[in-house]
């Protein structure tokens, strides 16, 4: 009902205007050029940029109603998934990318490009373009927006090829597999999925990601020069490969080693990240004095 109550509104441009005038306008605005999928900003600082984080949760979104926009940005984030280790700019094979920005295209005042020129500088951009891997949740929201696509609309999306960054021809399939490598490899013994931050980029890499968004109850920052865990992404992660070991399993090897994973963030997301004080959840495990605890302000 809801998709077929979605594209109803979607395909009835007028009458959606009328509801929320300019809607359709502003949705085609950010249409990336070129079927490079979605803008998530015109604002100064992020127009003709692909965030990866925000593609994959708009794609989510909109594969309900817009089928070849949705396809679009899988492919374009499969394009950009990174598969060499660099410091700089943290690419890992399979880790889906963060930032994506072409300055030709991208429109900002003299002050704004400025800023954004030394950001430039400090992350390793090319070229005249910029490409970062920080953010520690946008490959679980790819895994999760491919698994969506797959389900729902079209499952042979995963046979589809692409020509990755390394100039080899791979599948979708192929894609989200590296991508689900990267996340497992990233979580501890104890199911906890872990990060740590580049000495370049901004201190906490999710979706909340202002500088001040987490600190301890005397002020201090969390120290995100230690590994620590994000409770979006250690939720967004386990979802993501519960997800995907029942879209492969009995037809991947690693489909039980998916779920296997997940239900270890699962049962670790309820223990270790349930403030019982407080009674919800801590927004981020982090080191402190040498050991590893919830953050002590609820969130």
């Amino acid at each position: 009902k809801i998709d077929r109550d979605m594209l109803l509104l979607t395909t009835d441009a007028d009458a959606l205007n009328e509801v929320i005038p300019g809607v359709t306008d502003a949705f085609d605005a950010l249409r990336a050029t070129n079927n490079d999928g979605i803008y998530t900003s015109n604002g100064a600082y992020y127009n003709h940029t692909v965030f990866g984080r925000d593609a994959a949760l708009s794609g989510r979104f909109v594969c309900d109603f817009d089928h070849d926009l949705a396809r679009d940005i899988i492919i374009r984030l499969a394009r950009l998934q990174g598969y060499k280790y660099r410091q700089r700019n943290q690419e890992e094979p399979g880790r889906i990318h963060h930032e994506w920005r072409d300055f030709r295209t991208w429109k900002g005042r003299p002050m704004e490009r400025l800023s954004v020129a030394f950001a430039g500088l400090l992350w390793g951009a090319h070229d005249h373009r910029l490409l970062t891997y920080y953010a520690s949740d946008s490959t679980a929201e790819y895994i999760r927006l491919v698994e969506k696509y797959a389900r729902r609309v079209d499952r042979s999306l995963l046979e589809a090829t692409y020509v990755a960054k390394n100039g080899r021809t791979l599948t979708v399939l192929d894609s989200l597999v590296d991508a689900a490598n990267w996340l497992v490899g990233k979580v501890d013994d104890h199911g906890r999925f872990m990060t740590t931050r580049s000495d370049f980029s901004l201190p906490y890499q999710t979706l909340q990601d202002s500088v001040t968004a987490y600190a301890w109850s005397d002020g201090r920052p969390v120290n995100f020069h230690r590994p620590h865990s994000f409770l979006n992404t250690q939720a967004a992660g386990a979802d993501a490969l519960e997800q995907l070991s029942k879209l492969l399993a009995g037809q991947h090897p690693s489909a039980r080693r998916y779920q296997d994973t997940a239900h270890a963030m699962r049962r670790a997301l309820l223990n270790d990240y349930w403030d019982m004080s407080q009674q919800t959840f801590t927004s981020v495990l982090s080191e402190r004095r040498g050991v590893l605890q919830q953050l002590d302000v609820p969130n």
